[in-house]
């Protein structure tokens, strides 16, 4: 609990990688690695390695939005009236105002913002969100991300978006909106201005923004020119670099056949910060999220677990790695550098246990995520379990949210335990005083037991049994890619594909990099989600890639997820 309590402490500010809080982490697991005995494992002789961030935008000096409404011009003020939006390009536009809806093309659904209306070299005011009832449960919610909505104005000709809020959202601090957005991926400047002046702007063109959602309702587009208006828009936004950092400890094993082989020990122990660009939108500014379930608890096993063997009498035949991933929150980072840079060789790892999210242990019951990875899994578990008693709930898939994965995709066994969501995931309210201190005792019993016998000899083997990630919310499609969050070149690099998916049918393959889908060019991990939002079940799709420095075309057929 000690641990827990100083990792979830608002003097760690929420350990959003690359920030300060994070750092601070960084250094307490560290100085207990060291403490524990562990030998250090990082980059150049430390307990740390560097990795890159992905490169994120911070507003620049040059920002402005100037909008005439019946010949008379009017100069917004930043902060105030408008915000550049994280997604947008650099630079300038102008042209006529037009008023274009929510900005949606999706004639397979009956509904086209678009259709029948030409935005070429005008600025697009559009709505965010989608229409109330077709969002709920509907593919629509495909449809409702900025980003895709910039890509669709970009396609249509526009020269520039202004985003606004509808009266059916809650309006948000214009920055807080703008910049808790991925960063980059649009060719189109684009801002958000406050819901009262783009009132005024549709007012002018005879139209109430109310009776237009109300028409939306019936499924009906009202897209309309604003005679008499143009707007101007200039957008800077300033390019800022950082690095992440896991913290790597090793625990050599006695044997001196079987030490070459390392069971990979893990979690994650970067949060959400305070508000930061990479943050959920619903996310309340300025707030401190903690994160002692999520995963602080995590942590603390790790370090519980490296201090058990380190300082215990009986030392395993093979090596033990712990590793304390940050980046995880945003892409899982951390544990995907790992893997492409391994500090051992990777076929040495012949296991990966993850702990994500262990202190909530509620009747008794613990998830076993990831199984299907490995045939040997559930009857290990189940010895481990063994006079502890655990309630265990077994799920095949080891594709998913957490560091798992990345293992999983190189062909290890991984293992993910895990007590459950609740109420106060990734919300403030997740504090050390919720965390079920003698619970996890007793799942870190059953895997140090599980360790004990991995440790001295105990076989676990590759098996393709995990049932496949689907991917994010909102999509219709499955195909079976592993983007790289962590890469910095345009383009989605894949780490890899699912066995029988419809990526690898295709000839997809790990190290290709997607740059065009079904005529939409992709520069980034965003990019390539919206255009999977217009994909369809059974229906071939050309994805262009480059591979060894080729240029090559692919046809994929999406499966319904």
């Amino acid at each position: 609990m000690a641990h827990v309590r100083y990792l979830s402490s608002d003097e760690l500010e929420g350990r959003m990688t690359g920030e300060k809080g994070a750092e601070k982490a960084a250094r307490y697991i560290a100085d207990n690695f060291a403490a524990s005995g562990l030998a250090p494992s990082g980059d150049r002789g430390t307990f740390y390695q560097y990795f890159p961030l992905p490169e994120r935008v911070i507003p620049g000096k040059l920002n402005s939005l100037s909008v005439t409404v019946n010949g008379k011009k009017r100069q917004l003020e930043l902060g105030r009236d408008f915000f550049p939006l994280a997604v947008s390009a650099s630079g300038y536009a102008s042209g006529e105002l037009v008023f274009a809806g929510y900005g949606i093309s999706a004639p397979a659904l009956g509904y086209d913002d678009y259709e029948g209306f030409d935005v070429s070299g005008k600025i697009v005011l559009l709505l965010r969100g989608a229409p109330g009832d077709m969002i709920q449960g509907s593919h629509f919610a495909d449809y409702a991300s900025i980003s895709y909505k910039a890509m669709n104005a970009a396609e249509k000709g526009a020269e520039g978006v202004i985003f606004t809020t509808p009266d059916s959202l809650a309006e948000e601090d214009l920055e807080s909106l703008a910049f808790e957005l991925p960063s980059g991926g649009a060719s189109i400047e684009a801002v958000v201005v406050r819901r009262d002046l783009a009132r005024e702007i549709i007012r002018s063109a005879g139209a109430d923004l109310g009776l237009f959602e109300a028409m939306h309702r019936e499924r009906e587009t009202g897209s309309f020119p604003v005679p008499g208006s143009e707007a101007e828009i200039r957008v800077d936004l300033v390019t800022v670099r950082g690095d992440g950092s896991n913290v790597i400890g090793l625990l050599p094993g006695e044997d001196p056949v079987l030490k070459n082989e390392i069971i990979v020990i893990g979690a994650h122990y970067d949060h959400l910060g305070t508000g930061g660009n990479f943050a959920s939108p619903v996310r309340g500014k300025g707030e401190i999220y903690n994160g002692a379930d999520d995963n602080a608890s995590g942590v603390a096993g790790l370090l519980e677990l490296g201090e058990y063997f380190a300082q215990g009498r009986h030392r395993l035949k093979r090596s033990l790695l712990f590793i304390a991933f940050s980046g995880e929150e945003i892409g899982l980072l951390g544990s995907s550098h790992y893997m492409e840079n391994p500090k051992l060789p990777p076929e040495n790892t012949i296991a990966m246990i993850n702990m994500d999210m262990i202190g909530r242990l509620a009747e008794n019951k613990l998830m076993a995520i990831g199984v299907g990875s490995s045939k040997e899994w559930e009857g290990l578990i189940d010895r481990a379990n063994s006079g502890i008693g655990l309630d265990l709930t077994y799920m095949d898939t080891a594709f998913g949210p957490s560091d798992q994965t990345v293992f999983f995709a190189d062909n290890i066994p991984a293992v993910l335990f895990f007590t459950g969501l609740h109420e106060d995931y990734h919300k403030p309210g997740d504090g050390w005083q919720k965390i079920n201190a003698e619970g996890e005792v007793n799942v870190l019993e059953l895997i140090a037991k599980l360790v004990t016998m991995l440790g001295d000899g105990g076989k676990v083997t590759f098996s393709d049994g995990s049932t496949a990630y689907d991917g994010p919310p909102g999509l219709n499609v499955y195909l079976g890619t592993m983007p790289d969050y962590t890469s910095r070149e345009k383009g989605v690099r894949l780490t890899g594909v699912k066995k029988d998916s419809p990526a690898e049918k295709s000839g997809l393959a790990k190290d290709d990099t997607i740059i065009e889908f079904d005529g939409i060019r992709i520069e980034n991990v965003y990019d390539y989600l919206g255009a999977l939002a217009f994909a369809e079940p059974g229906v071939s799709v050309e994805i262009v890639i480059v591979r060894a420095g080729k240029r090559m075309t692919v046809y994929a057929v999406p499966e319904p997820r």
